[in-house]
Parts: structure tokens; sequence; C-alpha cells
């Protein structure tokens, strides 16, 4: 039999595929009725011709399968739908969560899905195939038979990992079959309350819906059904349905302090929900009275800040209510100065903190620099002349020196010469950012002819405001 690997792929035999079945379980089926090996089939239908699949790339197959097949090519070869695939793998529930791009790196799902095969006898004696369902962690039974599901072979007693499964209803340890024998445990599931719960929600996302959470959102429903739908926030009756699960982690994200892109478990969401007997559809169309979103930021630095605002004299949000927005820093020593609950400007994006004596102190030094730029002029001072005149030492004077530039607000002002930004140079410098570039690797690029250059580009408003949403808005809705 010849099959050919590129271009008009074709198979001689067609595989039926069962609902609820997993990608894994059905590329599995397809290889073995076409006499072919699971890989041999895998690298038909991968989307990066340079690169060859093997085996550990099994377990990529179920979490999101775009991110290593060209969709258009399994589609074709196997007569699956788009809809057959997102809803044989993950990738439905990765999008109730907000993650349409790079979700293969989204760590919702952590610690959630098993190596090993965890079966139901009955499903592979009917032909079904392997469920999506039974890679979660938490589901334990077929509901579908009212079993136990199987973790190894009855006969020989070894577990089986996906990466050793050759044909999906015999042991690759002793190749007896999985459904020769019956467990003697048949009927007795515990916490059926709860499988049915998890496993309803959990198909829910699995099989496509047009719910979608941002992570605000998310955390604050949580919390308000842990604190018993009560009115006012109450840690203590929170804390009671936490069940090990990190507090702080939620109220950064209920409070939009969150600073590096983290999530909030699905195994933790999941299990709240059968705690507080809420489903799915319920909890997101759940309405969180204003007074408990009130109560739950007391404490925090939204609340108590609320009557300060950006200081910097060429701010347009300068003196308006709600310019500063919190950061995750709550409590830092810096050179022997403790300082408390930063804040940053969503315009100008001035940094600010306040001292052991609660004053606000502006922490980027835009505003002294554009005092002393008012009044001097230091084109053609010398290093150790601006150092004395800034009373401060050389890096924090050209930053600030940059910024003005970047801005034109000081156009006699020049940082050694690079005084003009480049177009191109702030798409680059842009783009690089959404590809998850670090700014320390963008500063050490071939991009520019100095630092100077750099510094003019890394405090243009474009790439200022880039560099915000990533850190204060995309991070805290995932």
């Amino acid at each position: 039999m010849k099959i050919k690997d590129k271009g008009g792929q074709n198979l001689p035999s067609r595989t039926f595929y069962h609902e609820g079945e997993s990608l894994f379980s059905y590329l599995s089926r397809t290889a073995h009725n076409n006499g072919i090996s699971l890989l041999l089939l895998l690298n038909m239908i991968r989307k990066n011709e340079k690169y060859l699949l093997h085996k550990g790339d099994i377990r990529r197959i179920d979490y999101y399968p775009q991110s290593i097949f060209d969709l258009h090519k399994l589609i074709k070869l196997t007569g699956l739908t788009q809809s057959n695939v997102y809803e044989s793998s993950f990738t439905n529930v990765l999008h109730v969560f907000g993650y349409d791009s790079h979700a293969e790196k989204a760590r919702l799902m952590r610690n959630m899905l098993r190596e090993t095969l965890h079966y139901c006898t009955q499903c592979l004696g009917e032909g079904l195939g392997y469920n999506l369902m039974w890679k979660v962690v938490g589901v334990d039974c077929c509901l579908l038979h009212n079993q136990r599901l199987l973790n190894g072979c009855l006969h020989c007693k070894q577990e089986i990992g996906y990466y050793d499964i050759i044909t999906i209803d015999r042991c690759p340890h002793c190749d007896q079959s999985l459904t020769g024998i019956l467990p003697d445990y048949q009927g007795q599931v515990e916490n059926w309350e709860l499988q049915q719960s998890f496993q309803t929600n959990l198909n829910l996302l699995i099989r496509g819906t047009n719910l979608r959470f941002d992570s605000q959102d998310l955390a604050q429903k949580l919390l308000y059904s842990m604190n018993k739908f009560k009115p006012v926030y109450q840690s203590s009756t929170i804390r009671e349905s936490l069940d090990g699960y990190s507090l702080t982690h939620l109220l950064q994200h209920a409070r939009k302090t969150m600073k590096t892109s983290r999530n909030i478990s699905l195994l933790f969401v999941l299990k709240t929900l059968h705690s507080q007997s809420i489903d799915l559809n319920s909890f997101f169309a759940m309405e969180i009275p204003r007074t408990f979103i009130d109560s739950l930021l007391e404490g925090n630095s939204i609340q108590w800040t609320r009557e300060f605002s950006c200081r910097a004299p060429w701010c347009r949000e300068r003196g308006k209510q709600n310019s500063l927005i919190p950061t995750s820093s709550k409590h830092v020593i810096k050179s022997g100065k403790r300082f408390s609950h930063y804040l940053v400007c969503r315009e100008c994006y001035c940094e600010y903190a306040f001292d052991e004596k609660k004053n606000l102190v502006e922490r980027t030094n835009f505003i002294s620099a554009f005092e002393i730029l008012n009044k001097q002029n230091i084109s053609k001072m010398n290093w150790p002349e601006k150092i004395n005149c800034f009373s401060t030492n050389r890096e924090p004077i050209r930053r600030a020196v940059a910024y003005f530039c970047a801005r034109q607000l000081f156009k006699g002002e020049i940082l050694h010469g690079e005084n003009n930004t480049d177009i191109l140079l702030l798409k680059k410098f842009i783009s690089a950012l959404r590809r998850g570039d670090s700014i320390s690797d963008i500063r050490h690029s071939t991009l520019w002819r100095n630092y100077d250059q750099y510094l003019l580009h890394r405090y243009h408003p474009v790439v200022m405001k880039e560099i915000f949403d990533k850190r204060y808005i995309e991070n805290s809705v995932r």
C-alpha cells in the first residue's frame, strides 16, 4: 500500500469518529485501520515540514492540535470537521478562557492531564475509543456505564503510558485485551454527585460554548460564590472553601494587580462549581453586587490611593481621578528606603510609590528632570556637568532625556545626537514585544546603532503603551 506524505494525501480506509473521543484515540484507530504507524500518520499532517514529529509530541495531540498539525491536511485526510477536531481536544476549553493565540503555552490545565491511560472496559469493548475526559485528573468514572475507570492492565497489572500504546484496546506490555475481563468493583462509583458535576461542566467546555471569561471576572465570581453569595467580602468564609488554593492569587486577579502571566487553575474552578452547587451557565450569568466588589477592594491600593492622581505637568491625565492604576508591587525596599503600593499612570506611564510616611513619590524621575530641562540648556554640558545638574548618575538622565526627546517636548535637548525615531524600528520593537521577547533581548538585538538609539525608541509613547498593556492590561485577563 502506497501512501503519499505530501500534497494530495489519501487514505484507503476512513475511520468513523465517536462523539467524546479524544483526537489521539481517533488518530490511533485511523493509523491501525490503514496498516501504518501512528507516527507516520502524524507526520503526514504535521504543521512544520522542517520538524519531524516523534513520540514526545504525542502528549500535544489532545491539548491544542493546531499547534502541531496543519488542520487543512488533517480534515482533508481524515474527513473530520473542524468542530470534530476542536471537540476531540481541549481547544474549546482554552478558547472559553481567552486563549485564541499561543494557546499551547497556556497553563490553565497545568498538572491536570494524565500521562497514563485511565479507561472504561465497556467503552473499549463497544469500540468507542478513549474518551477525552479520561485524560483529566478528577475524572474517575464512566457515567455512561456507571463504573470506575481502570488505571492499568487487569492481566499484567502494569500502568499504560500513552507513549507505549500500539493498539488502543490491547495492553502494550502483555498484548492482552483490555476488554477481555471486567473489574470486580463495577458499579461502585464513589462521589457520584461530584463526578456528575465535574464531568457535566467539563463536557460543556469541551463541546464548545459561547461563554467567555476574563480572569478578573472569573476570580470575582469564584470569590463571591465561596463567600456564600453574601453581599460583603469575608475572607474567613472564603478560606473555608479554598481547599489549599491561594487566596492571594485569586485576589490579585480580582483586583487586577497580577503582574506576571498566571492562570486560575481550571481544576480549582470545576471543584468550586461543585462545592457551591453551581452549573457553568449559571456561573457565567451570575451578577455580583456592587457592595461585594467595593468590599473586595477594601485595603487594596485601588481604595486608599483613590484620591491621588498623576502629577506630571505634561500629562493629559494630570489631576484626574483614576489616572493611576496599582501594580502587583506592594512592599519594596530600595537603597535602604521602604516603598509600598506602587502605581503607574495610564497616560504618561510615570511610576509612583508611597514612602513610609505615605507621601506619593515619583519613581521614574521624569518630573524632576522635566523641571530641570525647563530651566537649563544641557545640550552643551559634558557628563560631569549633567550629573551635577540633575543630582543623579548617568543612566536616569539618559532615560529621562530619551523620554522627552521621543515626545519632542524639548527639541533642543538631544541625546548625544540621537533625537529622531524611526517608524520601522518602532514597528520592529512592538513586533518583538508581541512575540514575547524580553526587554533585555530587544535591548541587545542588532537593531540599534548604539544604546542611545535604543533608549529613544524604548521610551517612545507607542512602545511604552505596548509595554503598559502587556504588563497591566493583558496579564490581568489571563
